[in-house]
């Protein structure tokens, strides 16, 4: 059944579709054939006029108002769905009046006449297209209806955060039962207009506690410090019932007023005035994180005494949440004058702490505790120096490492790795190559060994180097990526030791066995270390063309005595003759661009020649990539063709090929359909590492 349901669906999806696409052919039905197949019984006739309706905007709504008025949940559903995306459209800047109007005519769908239900339609539709300035007259009166319509009107006046809504919903206050008061307050306060604070300053002083704990967020949403004593009062006349909440809206008033800037006096008064008030637990931790968060180090004194206090224990986390936010050089100075008098369990806490501060004013304090005797302290001032990122935090990591028990050690150097992680997701150099350096020398395996190399070249640093090169021809050095390498040799040549980049390319080079590693050593190294030849690759040739080519006759036809080259030959095509010219490609893969040399031409064909010579005779790949069609003779033997219509792939085409001893002639043709036009090749070894050569300019 299901299956037969989702087949009729879609049927009638690609029914509509088609009668869509039918519509930008032929006449678009008009609006008055739109509104009929809206609300009538054809399901095809609803879905097409659901896709067009929305384009006759503000015209159609006068149209659309009857259908969602309609007992049928299909007609009045899609009519809805038309009106919103109307509505969404002339919301639009520049498009006023036609907003206006259709919220004018929407409003008529929550007359006094109306049922509850179309009522709640429109109240869904109105807060769309209702702007500053509208008349909510007709909304405002159902405030006073019953439970479920006045709440939804609540909801599209708070929505709407228009000054007319929040007048509404003000004026509304003092006749709604307290319930529905505190849900009007809370629209307000979210709201927050100037307009309803009389109306929410006469409810903070109602009979009601839940009424009066409701005005009280809503004026904490101002910020505005001169409500400070009347939310206090609210506090101290609060029911059990209401008390956290109307100390909740002391809080939520401070943060307001602290972040609005420029009343700091009044937000740390307010914070510790509530520190000293509050009670309940939860209420007292939040006034004192209050106090770090806008705090200075003369706040310190009154977090201490709420550690010193009966409920010590409890405010702890809050104490050390409000001294890790505390801000200023004061403050830190403040911190450390007082972390000797400080209980054990508070110290290793604000070790921890302090290293989260990231400030070189504490480390000479986490140095300290790093070798303490108490294992606690001494774990929570090593965690603090794994997490302060400070360069200055490596060696006291690095000699606990050397000086602790076997059982210490993997903690030890898991806090020693999570130092050189945070480094290098910081991008801190010198700390990272210092870290990840240590933790070479401590490796006591090959994957350990491997990715403390990868940290080194990713940071490496002077000292590391004489790690790098001692790794070269080992077996760690063996298993690192292509990538690796590549950035090993790189940092070499930008500290300027050439020669030991150099022979870290050497050992590289066997390894570029792929086309896949022969980009990525490129974009690492680029032409800085590797020239062309040193990857196979062939940039200097001597070019003819373009000759007549078509596709049907591929590599038949002879047009230069091919497969043998006289460069100094000249070749009669029409009434033009052509040379062989020189041209050397500057194209880090060794592009030869055509169609620059050439011109834009199609149906047409190329020569290109070149020399390379090899110590000794030797098995080798040529590998190319051409558009379009590409032929090569080695020494006079055609050893690849492959008449194609194509792109260029680098080193898409593989031909194996013997070259001998000396010099070596390479002749290329490559043909051309239409679009671009251009060639590579290289020369590999058959495991596919470049094939060095010695470069002959033709």
């Amino acid at each position: 059944m299901r299956g037969t349901l989702m087949m009729k669906r879609r049927h009638s999806l690609l029914i509509a579709l088609a009668l869509v696409m039918a519509a930008s052919v032929w006449a678009a039905p008009n609006l008055d054939q739109l509104i009929a197949g809206l609300g009538g019984g054809d399901e095809e006739a609803r879905i097409l006029a659901r896709q067009l309706l929305p384009r006759h905007g503000a015209a159609a709504v006068s149209r659309l108002l009857p259908l969602v008025t309609r007992e049928d949940a299909n007609v009045w559903f899609a009519a809805m769905r038309v009106l919103e995306d109307i509505a969404n459209t002339v919301s639009v800047p520049g498009r006023e009046a036609e907003r206006i109007e259709t919220a004018r005519l929407i409003m008529t769908l929550v007359a006094p006449e109306q049922p509850d239900a179309i009522k709640e339609r429109g109240l869904r539709l109105l807060p769309l297209v209702v702007s500053e300035g509208f008349d909510l007259g007709p909304v405002a009166a159902l405030l006073g209806s019953n439970p479920v319509l006045r709440e939804k009107a609540r909801a599209a006046l708070r929505e709407m955060n228009t000054t007319e809504a929040a007048v509404a919903l003000g004026n509304a206050l003092p006749n709604a039962e307290p319930e529905f008061q505190c849900a009007l307050l809370d629209a307000l306060g979210m709201m927050n207009k100037p307009e309803t604070l009389p109306a929410v300053l006469a409810a903070i002083v109602s009979p009601e506690a839940r009424v009066r704990a409701a005005a009280a967020r809503a004026l904490a949403r101002t910020g505005d410090p001169q409500y400070t004593a009347k939310l206090f009062a609210v506090y101290e006349n609060a029911d059990d019932i209401t008390r956290f909440d109307a100390g909740d809206a002391i809080i939520r008033l401070g943060h307001a007023t602290g972040a609005q800037g420029g009343h700091w006096r009044e937000t740390v008064s307010l914070f510790r005035a509530a520190s000293a008030t509050f009670d309940g637990l939860r209420l007292k931790g939040a006034a004192l994180v209050g106090l770090g968060t806008y705090g200075d180090e003369t706040v310190i004194p009154t977090l201490l005494e709420a550690l010193d206090g009966k409920d010590g224990r409890q405010l702890e986390p809050a104490v050390l949440a409000a001294f890790a936010v505390l801000q200023g050089p004061g403050a830190d100075h403040a911190l450390l004058d007082a972390f000797s008098a400080l209980p054990r369990d508070v110290q290793a806490s604000l070790l921890g702490v302090f290293g989260e501060k990231r400030n070189a004013l504490f480390l000479p304090l986490l140095t300290e505790y790093a070798a303490h005797e108490d294992l606690v302290l001494r774990d929570a001032a090593l965690a603090g120096l794994a997490a302060s990122r400070l360069p200055g935090a490596v060696d006291p990591l690095i000699r606990f490492v050397e000086t602790c028990t076997e059982d210490e050690r993997p903690v030890a150097l898991d806090k020693l790795r999570r130092m050189a992680e945070a480094f290098r997701n910081a991008g801190e150099r010198d700390g990272a190559g210092r870290a990840f350096l240590a933790l070479y020398g401590f490796a006591d395996s090959e994957e350990s060994k491997l990715d403390a190399l990868e940290g080194i070249k990713q940071f490496p640093i002077p000292e590391a180097f004489e790690t790098i090169m001692d790794a070269v021809g080992g077996e760690e050095f063996a298993q690192l990526p292509v990538g690796t390498l590549a950035g090993v040799a790189k940092a070499l040549l930008d500290a300027g030791r050439k020669d030991e980049a150099d022979k870290v390319i050497e050992a590289l080079l066997p390894r570029v066995n792929s086309t896949a590693g022969l980009r990525e050593v490129m974009s690492t190294l680029g032409a800085v270390g590797f020239t062309p030849e040193r990857l196979g690759i062939l940039t200097s040739w001597s070019l003819v063309g373009p000759f007549p080519w078509r596709f049907d006759d591929a590599f038949g036809k002879t047009n230069i005595n091919e497969p043998d080259v006289d460069l100094k030959a000249a070749y009669t095509v029409g009434d033009k003759t052509l040379a062989w010219t020189a041209h050397e490609t500057g194209e880090p893969f060794g592009l030869v661009n055509l169609m620059d040399i050439f011109g834009a031409l199609d149906d047409v064909a190329a020569y290109a020649f070149t020399q390379a010579a090899v110590p000794e005779a030797v098995e080798a790949v040529a590998r190319a990539g051409s558009d379009d069609g590409i032929k090569i003779w080695i020494n006079g033997e055609a050893v690849h063709e492959n008449n194609v219509d194509r792109g260029n792939t680098f080193d898409e085409d593989q031909a194996p090929v013997r070259l001998r001893a000396g010099l070596n002639d390479i002749l290329v043709q490559v043909t051309q359909v239409r679009g671009g036009w251009n060639f590579n090749l290289r020369l590999t070894t058959p495991e596919g590492a470049p094939l060095p050569f010695e470069k002959l300019t033709p």
